[in-house]
C-alpha cells in the first residue's frame, strides 16, 4: 500500500470513480426495486467513494481540514478513511455545504448533508437499537436519504469529473452508466 502521505495513484483514482458510479447505480436499481435500505445503503457506498476520489484529488486540502478536525489523530491512508471522516473532512474543506438543496415535500427544500452518514450507519443493529430504539426506519427516512444522496452525489460527480479531465482521465472511464446524470 502506498504511503499515508501520498494521494491515490491515478489508476486509483480511475477506479474509485468506476466503483462509485457503479455502486450509486445499484443504489438506484434496488430503491426502483423497492429495496429501500439496501439502495440508500448503496447509494452512500457510491458517496464515499466519491468523497474519497475528491480528497485524492484536492489531497493537501485534506489532510490540512483532517488535521483541523482531529489535530490529535494520526492519518490514515486515504482510502482507509470511513464515511464519516470524509463527510467531516468535506466539510470542514467546504466541499459539501451543511445542507443541500433537494426536490422533496415538508424538508424546506434542503436536507442537511450529516443525515447521510446518521441514516446510513442505522444499518448496523446495535446502532439502530441505541439511536432509535424499536422505531422502523420509515419510508419517509428512506426516501429523505435517496433525495439527499442524490443531490450530494450529483454536486460531487460535478466537481470531480472536470479535475479528473484535466488529469486527462477521459472517455468510458468517466461515463456514467444509463440513468445516472
Amino acid at each position: 500500500m502506498p504511503s499515508r502521505d501520498a494521494p491515490p495513484t491515478v489508476d486509483e483514482r480511475i477506479q474509485l470513480y468506476m466503483v462509485s458510479v457503479r455502486c450509486f447505480w445499484q443504489g438506484q436499481q434496488c430503491q426502483e426495486a423497492n429495496l429501500h435500505l439496501a439502495g440508500c445503503i448503496m447509494m452512500c457506498a457510491g458517496i464515499e467513494g466519491m468523497l474519497t476520489l475528491h480528497a485524492s484529488l484536492n489531497f493537501d486540502e485534506a489532510v490540512a481540514a483532517w488535521k483541523a478536525v482531529w489535530p490529535k489523530q494520526r492519518i490514515e491512508h486515504l482510502l482507509r478513511w470511513d464515511l464519516g471522516h470524509l463527510l467531516k473532512v468535506a466539510q470542514a474543506a467546504k466541499w459539501l455545504p451543511d445542507k443541500v438543496t433537494v426536490d422533496y415535500p415538508n424538508t424546506g427544500n434542503t436536507l442537511p448533508t450529516d443525515k447521510i452518514r446518521e441514516l446510513r450507519n442505522l444499518v448496523h443493529p446495535g446502532r439502530h437499537v441505541l439511536e432509535r430504539g424499536d422505531r422502523e426506519l420509515t419510508d419517509r427516512d428512506l426516501t429523505e436519504l435517496e433525495v439527499l444522496c442524490m443531490a450530494v452525489f450529483q454536486h460531487l460527480g460535478d466537481q470531480v469529473e472536470p479535475s479528473l479531465r484535466e488529469a486527462g482521465v477521459t472517455g468510458e472511464s468517466l461515463d456514467r452508466p444509463s440513468g445516472q446524470s
